[in-house]
């Protein structure tokens, strides 16, 4: 039997192997991110309390710092805790466990805290109180928010976080932007609309995110912003409040959260007046008796405690006379009324347009503000605007602008299409006085000059003092800018008796004394040899003005320190 023969295998092809490639840095990030819906949801709702927080702790400092100083800083701190957070996570996640419940409970603590290091606030200043205030009270608790948004919304990626930081810094930023808008109508509506209301809303969404049992911890916190707090509205407290101002003659007879700030009225029962305070700011005041040594001059008209809102009356001195049976004077802006009440009592019919609803109530309910006017409870720009657009626009004789509080005036009100839209609300032989306070050493003031200039036929500026010593760094004072709408010149006349409404104060300050040189003023320009320019405040140059206002508002927290002791400022 013949053997059968097997050939050989083939062999099988090998495959070309391609050489080895070297791994990228890239290859090792993972490209999904794995989206857990519950976690974004408790990550976005730590930032939205986060930014709630941020408003309500910079409402809280506001009577005590100011609405901009306490500001300052605050914006370049709360990104720079994100940065850290969001960069040192790995590290802080190992030394803080639990950081939402411990962020629960301290969120509770913030009014009480920063209520206890109020009394501090002379020996820090306006420009490093608030940051050493919300050092110890606000940003641990940013810290520990934004730490507890990480932790839900980090990637498996140190890369890939870039993505959820950036955005959570949006979400914060964009909310924290929004809310000032869209609270600013309801403050003071409810409990929750307050400063001490949002501060607890904040704590309580923190709660929501991490509920524990060690939050009991946290009720010492509440009770004494439920009863011990003054700034949370309680009666109780407010009594309390007014104990300790005993020292100080000083009674808060009412107060209330509104609009553009925290709103009180104080008096002291040893000198004898009473001022309408709104934060860090007095919005007027009146001798609630005649001032010891001038009894005599006593007549009914209560006498007013600054002399710059008499001035504003001055309107009626300029000649050129407006021609009119009845003038008519808008004016925008109200304090406690007495420029309104002073031209009232002389036959003007008198529009006052006025923002915050409890600045009118308290200038009713105790400056004696007169009935016969008609008040526009609105925004002043808005008011204009919508005014001067109508073909035949109701006009005036007179136009008062006095909207300064805080240390500065917002920029909106004092802008050449602001400027312009009150002239067309002008007769053409009317007359328009604009109030400002601020430092002439300093931009704004001259750019507010400069704009009025700019709109008007005629201007003249006067400030309320003789400037003490030109070589100081500071000269501070009220201006009021005089402007006719024709270019013509314009002389004041002498006041008579009737003019003073029986008053101390308008013998003294009705007539316009301390004229400002504005060429003088303003400086010549060494190349050219003509008056230096500085501009006009339209919207190219509304952020360069606000930014000269920030130190014209630390001169004027200042200036209020030597007007009403500190524990009038710290307790409220």
């Amino acid at each position: 039997m013949a053997s059968r023969v097997i050939p050989p295998a083939k062999p099988t092809p090998q495959k070309q192997q391609s050489p080895a490639r070297t791994k990228s840095f890239f290859d090792k990030v993972p490209l999904t991110i794995n989206v857990r819906p519950r976690a974004v949801a408790g990550g976005v709702l730590l930032l939205l309390a986060a930014a709630v927080g941020s408003y309500a702790s910079q409402l809280t400092l506001g009577p005590v710092y100011g609405d901009i100083p306490s500001s300052l800083y605050h914006q370049k701190i709360c990104a720079a805790i994100f940065v850290g957070v969001w960069t040192g996570k790995g590290l802080f996640r190992q030394i803080f466990r639990r950081p939402l419940v411990l962020l629960s409970i301290l969120a509770f603590y913030v009014p009480l805290i920063q209520r206890s290091l109020f009394k501090y606030s002379e020996n820090w200043g306006a420009r490093y109180g608030p940051i050493y205030t919300e050092a110890l009270s606000f940003y641990p608790t940013l810290f520990l928010a934004v730490l507890g948004a990480a932790c839900l919304l980090e990637t498996p990626s140190i890369v890939l976080d870039v993505v959820p930081a950036g955005l959570s810094y949006a979400v914060f930023k964009g909310a924290r932007d929004y809310l000032p808008g869209y609270l600013f109508h309801k403050m003071g509506s409810s409990w929750i609309y307050t400063r001490c209301g949002l501060s607890h809303l904040a704590a309580i969404f923190y709660t929501l995110i991490s509920p524990s049992a060690l939050l009991l911890a946290a009720v010492p916190g509440i009770f004494h912003s439920s009863l011990l707090n003054p700034s949370c509205s309680n009666t109780a407290a407010l009594q309390y409040l007014n104990a300790t101002l005993t020292s100080t003659n000083f009674t808060i007879l009412a107060h209330a959260e509104s609009s553009t700030g925290y709103i009180s009225i104080m008096e002291n029962s040893y000198e004898k007046y009473r001022v309408m305070r709104v934060d860090h700011s007095l919005l007027g005041g009146e001798w609630i008796a005649a001032p010891p040594g001038y009894e005599h001059v006593e007549s009914g008209v209560l006498e007013p405690i600054y002399g710059v809102f008499v001035t504003l009356e001055a309107v009626r001195l300029i000649r050129p006379a407006p021609v009119a049976k009845v003038p008519k004077a808008l004016m925008i802006g109200l304090g406690i009324g007495t420029s309104q009440n002073g031209l009232m009592r002389l036959g003007v019919d008198v529009h006052l347009v006025e923002i915050d609803p409890m600045v009118y109530q308290y200038a009713k309910e105790f400056f004696g503000l007169l009935p016969n006017h008609t008040a526009h409870i609105t925004d002043a720009v808005q008011f204009v605007k919508k005014e001067a657009a109508v073909e035949k626009p109701t006009q005036y004789q007179y136009i008062i602008h006095d909207v300064f509080t805080g240390g500065a005036a917002p920029s909106s009100l004092l802008t050449t299409d602001m400027m312009e839209g009150m002239k067309k609300l002008m007769v053409d032989d009317g007359v328009i006085a604009i109030n400002y306070a601020g430092d002439l050493k300093l931009k704004p003031a001259k750019m507010i000059i400069e704009t009025a200039r700019s709109v008007y036929g005629q201007c003249k500026v006067f400030r309320e003092d003789y400037p003490q010593n030109d070589d100081k760094d500071v000269d501070f004072t009220n201006m009021v800018i005089f402007c006719t709408k024709q270019n013509k010149p314009f002389r004041f006349r002498n006041a008579v008796n009737s003019d003073f409404l029986g008053t101390y104060a308008r013998q003294q300050f009705l007539f316009p004394q301390f004229e400002i040189d504005v060429e003088e003023l303003f400086g010549t320009d060494e190349k050219t040899g003509e008056t230096r320019k500085y501009g006009v405040l339209d919207g190219k140059s509304i952020a360069e003005f606000d930014e000269f206002q920030k130190e014209s508002a630390v001169h004027h927290w200042e200036i209020m320190r030597t007007v009403i002791p500190k524990e009038g400022w710290e307790r409220y």
